[in-house]
């Protein structure tokens, strides 16, 4: 059984995710249709290096 809250059926790019060093397009934000938010990169980002990169900096 499915619940009409939780269904995603549809979901709409609300947003870029830009890389701050070189300012390149890394991925999309995506909003469904239930209000759920989710980030998308893209295959040939290094998710482990952006998030290395991003400590290194705090």
């Amino acid at each position: 059984m499915t619940h009409p809250e939780t269904d995603r059926r549809t979901a709409d790019p609300i947003g870029r995710i830009m890389c701050f060093e070189t300012g390149e397009e890394i991925g999309l934000l995506y909003k469904w249709n239930n209000g759920a938010t989710q980030v998308t990169l893209y295959s040939d980002w290094d998710i482990e290096q952006a998030v290395a990169g991003f400590e290194d900096t705090s």
